[in-house]
């Protein structure tokens, strides 16, 4: 939680000033890492948490980079900038969506978060699959704005 704070504040702070984005991906897999390493057998609750995570970052890390990008934006490509923050943030829960649907269809009346053994694979496989969606859409957020 405290890496979190420090990282939104740096990240705050270097879009305050003009300053490059600092990459959250980094801290928040090597966070990852070690819950999974200090309870192998809450592994699912590892990655539900990252990909909570990774949610926030990736909202974060948007609105950081949209501010930087509309700073040097005539009215008219700021209201087609505008026009294209919507249709990201809706891909973002067609995404979500999709694969929860995928991992319904294989487990009917069953959700990713239900505590069963049976499910776990593929709970880790849809926790997985949407986290390499925020990562994706983190990195080339991030190239956006650094050279």
């Amino acid at each position: 939680m405290t890496s979190k704070f420090v990282l939104f504040f740096i990240l705050t702070l270097s879009t305050c000033f003009g300053q490059s984005i600092t990459d959250p991906l980094p801290t928040a897999e090597k966070g990852l890492n070690e819950c999974i390493k200090a309870n192998s057998k809450g592994e699912l609750n590892c990655r539900k948490e990252y990909y909570h995570e990774l949610q926030f970052w990736e909202t974060e890390v948007f609105n950081a980079v949209s501010e930087i990008i509309k700073r040097n934006k005539t009215e008219e490509e700021r209201a087609a900038f505008e026009k294209e923050q919507v249709e990201w943030k809706e891909t973002t829960y067609y995404y979500f969506a999709k694969t929860m649907k995928e991992f319904q269809f294989k487990h009917r009346g069953k959700f990713v978060w239900d505590n069963d053994p049976g499910l776990k694979s593929d709970a880790r496989l849809f926790y997985q699959k949407n986290a390499k969606y925020y990562t994706d859409r983190i990195s080339y957020l991030l190239s956006l704005v650094q050279k």
